[in-house]
């Protein structure tokens, strides 16, 4: 689905934005120091939680909206 690619897209933008606004927050002095590797973190983590639900959505829900579990048979092997 093409919604779901954007999304994705979206969700790596996020973490490696928030990687590099992290990495760049953790060589300043200052103030800025501490918010830029918070919202770094945050931006991070987001971005981590939107990959892995569509990861998770991907490898555990079909396309007809069947869940799959790990060691199940497909519904057109099961009467073979």
């Amino acid at each position: 689905m093409k919604h779901e690619r954007v999304i994705a897209g979206i969700g790596c933008f996020c973490w490696i934005a928030g990687f590099i606004v992290f990495m760049v927050g953790m060589n300043l002095e200052g103030a800025i120091k501490e918010w830029m590797s918070v919202v770094g973190s945050i931006v991070f983590f987001i971005g981590l939680v939107i990959v892995g639900i569509i990861w998770a959505k991907k490898k555990y829900i079909d396309e007809d909206g069947d869940s799959k579990e790990e060691g199940s048979v497909p519904s057109d092997e099961a009467g073979k």
